[in-house]
């Protein structure tokens, strides 16, 4: 059994040329984050799984704060069969916790320096489960005599 732990807090500070203000970058910049990962082989099998989470995060734009957050957990599941040393068939099913995503834009006009917000809009992202089918062969010489 293999297990990878992985998680990033970070702290981000910019002065805001709108505001004036202290915030944090702008982009993919979440507070915090952090993945589990397993993987069993057994033989020609292997399976395992993926769950990972974050903190929301904002684009910081003259007129508008674009920002994106998760309802819950984001999973995912594998398995996988070599059929032989070069060949590998794997199922896959993301999205295990059906989680879903939002992403709220809230405009200024003229731009974001006046601090009055003129409109919101909320999108509601949702990918429901998604299932998968690979098969990977390698039809090199290198393939014939590996394993």
């Amino acid at each position: 059994v293999r297990a990878k732990l992985r998680g990033q807090l970070q702290r981000s500070r910019v002065l805001d040329p709108a505001s004036g203000e202290q915030r944090a970058f702008s982009g993919f910049f979440p507070a915090w984050e952090w993945s589990a990962d397993l993987r069993r082989d057994v033989g020609s099998w292997a399976y395992g799984a993926t769950v990972q989470d974050r903190a929301g995060f904002t684009f910081f734009r003259t007129d508008q704060l674009d920002t994106s957050s998760n309802n819950r957990l984001f999973g995912t599941a594998f398995v996988e069969f070599r059929a032989g040393p070069a060949t590998t068939i794997t199922g896959s099913i993301e999205n295990l916790f059906d989680s879903a995503g939002e992403i709220r834009r809230t405009f200024y006009s003229p731009n974001r320096r006046d601090g009055v917000a003129t409109a919101d809009e909320v999108r509601e992202r949702n990918r429901h489960l998604v299932f998968g089918l690979g098969v990977k062969h390698n039809f090199g010489r290198r393939a014939a005599t590996a394993g």
